[in-house]
């Protein structure tokens, strides 16, 4: 895998990956090779950081994978944080995953 994808893209605006806003919530469209949470290396871009610019008391419920682009929830607020992870936590949340594949593939022993 490529170093430091993040430089090989334009990464837009926070406010440009907000799909859905209300008091309680951010929802947001997760570009690729983004951290949502900061890295032990720190330093790097991620979503954490970039939701606290643009609002103080935001909070990531979950995380995706840096490599993986999706919807990715943001709290407003201490209560909505709380609800919401815990929703996750308990695993009351219905994931659906997509993937790209290139070529030709036979699925028939894949098991995921």
């Amino acid at each position: 895998m490529i170093q430091n994808e993040t430089r090989l893209f334009k990464f837009p605006k926070f406010s440009e990956l907000i799909i859905h806003e209300d008091e309680n919530l951010i929802v947001i469209n997760k570009p690729p090779f983004v951290a949502s949470l900061d890295e032990r290396e720190g330093g790097e871009v991620n979503i954490l950081r970039l939701a606290k610019k643009y609002h103080p008391d935001a909070q990531v419920c979950h995380r995706l994978d840096k490599e993986t682009s999706g919807i990715l929830l943001i709290a407003k607020n201490p209560e909505t944080y709380r609800t919401i992870s815990i929703a996750f936590e308990k695993r009351k949340v219905n994931k659906i995953y997509h993937a790209v594949i290139g070529g030709t593939h036979t699925f028939q022993d894949l098991l995921v």
